[in-house]
């Protein structure tokens, strides 16, 4: 495990860690670095990572509010096969290809929250302007 500096990462407050956690490693591919308990042992947090500077903590909480106002945008690697293990009923929005070279799915975890899984495609390799003058249109 790489120890570093995490200059910015996700907190989730979650009702069932157990539940939770086990959705992130087995759909998503995250890994449990390191589990906080509490005296009767307890998970309080997990910390899960999927690649450098990709972490999640996970904090156990009996009550919270989620709202549509933050979506966490993860990149990712074989979406296509990735997004193929992501049962429908997590699935917000399906796998498809935006006009800003990227394959994209936006799915909700288990208490609501809104992730957009993303990856780079070089289909267009056109410049930045041009890439962002055709990907406006998609907002339009």
């Amino acid at each position: 495990m790489k120890v570093y500096v995490m200059t910015m990462f996700y907190q989730m407050k979650t009702k069932d860690i157990v539940q939770s956690s086990k959705w992130f490693t087995e759909i998503l591919g995250f890994q449990s670095l390191y589990q906080f308990r509490n005296q009767e042992n307890q998970v309080m947090m997990d910390h899960l990572r999927l690649a450098d500077y990709q972490d999640l903590m996970l904090i156990a909480a009996e009550a919270f509010t989620v709202g549509d106002g933050a979506i966490l945008n993860v990149a990712m690697n074989d979406l296509q096969n990735i997004a193929q293990k992501i049962p429908a009923k997590w699935i917000v929005e399906p796998l498809m290809e935006k006009p800003w070279n990227a394959l994209e799915m936006t799915i909700k975890d288990p208490n609501g929250y809104l992730f957009t899984l993303t990856e780079a495609i070089r289909k267009n390799e056109s410049d930045f302007q041009t890439l962002m003058d055709q990907a406006k249109d998609y907002f339009q």
